[in-house]
């Protein structure tokens, strides 16, 4: 459950702003897009409530405080380490650049905390996964973390699903005209600019145009031969 803790500090993000700070500890969060937390420290721990979106942490090293992930989903447990949380519609997504991290069900209690898995360095797992036991996957941190340098990496993904991450960053609507273009397979570095910008630079790859209608704020994708 999460900890109800109305002196906690709020940091948020909007559609396509992405935001660093640094902690009283020396730590640092990175907010990436349409993201909130809430951060509280007391004497003996460090806590933070993911309520929306994703954050890398950068976490100063302090054995005698650990540093404290909450989601919906579960918790996270360092001591000092780099890493991103996202939460996900119905879980949480735990990607570790470096150090080791432990996840499990969310405990109140700092001595109650059981951890299901040990993530290590370029390896990722849901909390779901971790509290049932599963193993966990191995990790490209430099596709999954791509977004720190303002950049979506895509190596085989469906257009489907490129859109889907794309509309993180744009507060408008991206439908295919064409639904059978949906599963067309997509390897690209994409740089989050403007809207325009972003999509130009990698639609012509796959033979695509935007038309924009900025009435309806939609963008529709077809094939340039229509």
């Amino acid at each position: 459950p999460l900890i109800n803790n109305p002196s906690a500090a709020l940091y948020q993000t909007a559609i396509g702003e992405q935001k660093k700070i640094q902690l009283e500890d020396g730590s640092t969060i990175e907010l990436n897009t349409a993201s909130r937390v809430r951060v509280s420290f007391s004497s003996d721990q460090r806590v933070v409530h993911l309520e929306q979106g994703e954050v890398f942490f950068e976490v100063t090293k302090n054995t005698d405080k650990p540093f404290n992930v909450f989601t919906q989903n579960g918790q996270v447990r360092v001591v000092g380490t780099r890493f991103s949380v996202r939460q996900l519609q119905e879980d949480a997504l735990v990607s570790v650049q470096e150090g080791t991290v432990a996840l499990g069900a969310a405990s109140n209690d700092p001595d109650t905390f059981i951890p299901g898995s040990l993530l290590n360095a370029n390896q990722q797992q849901t909390l779901t996964a971790a509290i049932n036991g599963e193993s966990p996957q191995a990790l490209d941190t430099a596709i999954a973390l791509a977004w720190r340098k303002r950049m979506l990496v895509f190596n085989g993904q469906s257009l489907a699903a490129v859109i889907v991450e794309l509309q993180r960053y744009f507060p408008v609507v991206i439908e295919l005209e064409n639904k059978q273009l949906a599963d067309t397979q997509v390897t690209a570095v994409i740089r989050l600019q403007d809207l325009r910008k972003t999509l130009s630079a990698w639609e012509g790859s796959l033979g695509l145009r935007s038309e924009y209608d900025d009435a309806s704020n939609k963008v529709v994708l077809r094939l340039k031969t229509d």
